[in-house]
């Protein structure tokens, strides 16, 4: 092996010690920054702190930036036991390990108000004086993918024209972009908008689109584009109808409509006075007429020229008007 192998060599085997020296002498919080999804669990370790303190009693306690009056969760070891303090909720906790230096901050079910910068406090009260030790930070990032929805306003509160709007809601981090476009046979076109973002605990992106001039069918598409996003996320919007067309057919059939109503009363009069006849005063008469019928009748018994008379009256009916008379 070559002086300048050697030399080499050593230099790597000084370099290693330092790390290690180093790595004895300071106390890690790790990872540094951590990325999760919402209804993840993870867990955040403080160590090689052990060295530092020799306590019989030790508060450790995780603190987050957006809470500064009192820690997300902590434990108490006292007189070799460890307790749990009441803040930590039923998605924290926190797992303490003395043998080994070692603290791991567990937080289950993420939610999207999760994100934060995270860290650690130490302090050691027994044998006196008090001692205190810091982490630094974890930055925790919620990874939420935007949820996106678009609808069309026949009458936006402007009175302007017709509105498209394109919302996305409940995303992190908070950046992202909103662009409209037309589509057509030959291609897209993109439309000029105005985009306003809201960032909060629940972060939300509005594009909004004005059109003074449209028809039925027109077939606008919003892309979304957010860090959780492989691609761009597209939702088409298709014009249902014609709002001016619409509103002009509308009101001409109201008209329509309204002068229908008086011919159709006149009609109606004439119809009923055409169908009602006059009045006839009417009288009927009976006529009597009697016949007299001679019938013989032959008989052994009885005389020959012996008859017998029948009279019948019949009645007919007859209409007299009385301005004949």
């Amino acid at each position: 092996m070559s002086s300048s192998d050697n030399c080499f060599a050593k230099c790597i085997l000084i370099m290693i010690s330092l790390v290690l020296i180093y790595c004895e002498d300071h106390i890690f919080q790790t990872p540094g920054v951590l990325r999760a999804f919402v209804g993840e669990s993870v867990s955040i370790t403080f160590s090689n702190w052990s060295k530092h303190l020799k306590s019989e009693r030790m508060h450790v306690s995780w603190w987050r930036s957006k809470q500064v009056e009192n820690p997300v969760c902590s434990i108490t070891y006292l007189n070799d036991s460890l307790i749990q303090s009441p803040l930590c909720d039923n998605r924290t906790s926190v797992i303490l390990k003395l043998n080994a230096g070692v603290t791991h901050f567990i937080i289950q079910d993420l939610q999207m108000n999760d994100s934060d910068l995270y860290y650690c406090k130490i302090a050691s009260y027994i044998p006196p004086p008090t001692i205190e030790i810091e982490g630094n930070k974890t930055s925790l990032i919620v990874e939420v993918p935007p949820m996106v929805e678009v609808t069309f306003l026949p009458q936006p509160e402007n009175s302007c024209c017709v509105q498209l709007v394109c919302k996305a809601e409940n995303f992190y981090p908070g950046g992202i972009q909103l662009r409209w476009r037309k589509e057509r046979t030959e291609g897209s076109v993109w439309i000029d908008s105005k985009t306003t973002i809201a960032s909060n605990n629940s972060n939300s992106a509005t594009s909004y689109v004005n059109l003074s001039h449209w028809k039925a069918g027109d077939v606008y598409s919003c892309l979304v584009n957010h860090s959780m996003l492989q691609n761009p996320l597209i939702r088409n919007l298709t014009i249902p109808f014609d709002e001016q067309r619409e509103v002009g057919a509308y009101l001409w059939w109201v008209l329509a409509s309204l002068g229908l109503i008086p011919i159709s009363v006149v009609v109606y009069l004439l119809l009923k006075r055409s169908k009602k006849e006059p009045e006839d005063n009417q009288t009927y008469v009976n006529i009597g007429t009697t016949l007299r019928t001679q019938i013989p009748v032959a008989n052994q018994n009885c005389n020959r020229n012996s008859h017998s008379n029948y009279s019948f009256i019949r009645h007919f009916p007859l209409r007299i008007y009385e301005n004949t008379f």
